[in-house]
C-alpha cells in the first residue's frame, strides 16, 4: 500500500507506475474524461455514500475504501500521463 509519509514524489510515482500492468494501462486509457468521471461517480455511490448511521468514519469503512482509493490514484496517473502525451503529439 502507498506510504506517503516516507516517500518522495519521485518514489511514490515509481511505486504507482509499478502497480500497473500493461493490460490495465491500455484498458484505463480507453474512453473519455466524461467516461472516467461517470466511473468515479459510480464508485462514489457504491463506496463513499453508504456511511454508517452515526456518520463516523470507522476503521472498517476506511479499510473498505482504501483499496478503491489506491486503484483510482494509479488510474488517474495513467490517464493524466496519456492525456498529456496525446496533447504533445
Amino acid at each position: 500500500m502507498l506510504d506517503t509519509e516516507n516517500g518522495t514524489p519521485r518514489g511514490i510515482a515509481k511505486f504507482l507506475d509499478e502497480e500497473c500492468d500493461p493490460n490495465d494501462r491500455a484498458a484505463w486509457q480507453a474512453g473519455t474524461p466524461t467516461d472516467w468521471a461517470n466511473e468515479s461517480l459510480s464508485l462514489t455511490i457504491e463506496y463513499v455514500y453508504p456511511l454508517p448511521e452515526s456518520h463516523e468514519i470507522s476503521e472498517e469503512y476506511a479499510n473498505r475504501a482504501l483499496p478503491v482509493l489506491h486503484r483510482r490514484l494509479v488510474q488517474a496517473g495513467v490517464r493524466l500521463a496519456w492525456l498529456l502525451n496525446e496533447a504533445l503529439k
